[in-house]
């Protein structure tokens, strides 16, 4: 698990924006309107502030310490990725139905 008191970042973040991403060797790196921006086009079956919540909370809960800036971004986006395959057969499945 990694420290959010050690990394000095805020446990709960409640926007993307709010988001710090603890990056190996380096100070915590705070969310970038365009990696939102670039997420929301290439995967437009979610709700990209939703899922970064999620993968950030998984991230802190998991990983025994941060990873370098390459390698998150590959966490993040593979994240991103899955939901918006599992919500695009949902929609396909599920016609009209809410989230």
């Amino acid at each position: 698990m990694i420290d959010p008191v050690e990394e000095g970042i805020n446990p709960n973040p409640l926007s993307w924006n709010e988001i710090l991403w603890p990056v190996k060797d380096n100070p915590p790196i705070k969310t970038s309107a365009d990696l939102v921006e670039y997420l929301q086009e290439e995967y437009p079956y979610v709700d990209v502030e939703d899922v970064l919540i999620e993968a950030f909370h998984y991230m802190m809960e998991r990983w025994d310490r941060p990873a370098s800036n390459v390698k998150l971004f590959g966490f993040i986006e593979k994240w991103v990725s899955v939901n918006n395959e599992r919500a695009k057969r949902a929609k396909r499945f599920f016609p009209g139905a809410n989230r």
